[in-house]
């Protein structure tokens, strides 16, 4: 699991810092990171709510 969570880190890590998902006022568009690290990473059906769970966790670490 913790192999699974860095790996998507870095890809949230990796959309954030592009220019293009964030807004003009300087907020994260996670529309835009969720969207570029789902298809970096392509997840399976079976594993789509996992991905999704480990992806709020690390939101809400990178916000803090």
């Amino acid at each position: 699991m913790q192999d699974l969570k860095r790996v998507i880190k870095s890809h949230m890590e990796k959309a954030i810092a592009n220019p293009q998902n964030i807004f003009p006022n300087g907020d994260i568009n996670w529309n835009f990171v969720d969207a570029d690290t789902f298809m970096a990473l392509n997840p399976v059906n079976e594993t789509v709510d996992y991905y999704y769970q480990l992806f709020d966790e690390i939101a809400e670490e990178l916000v803090t």
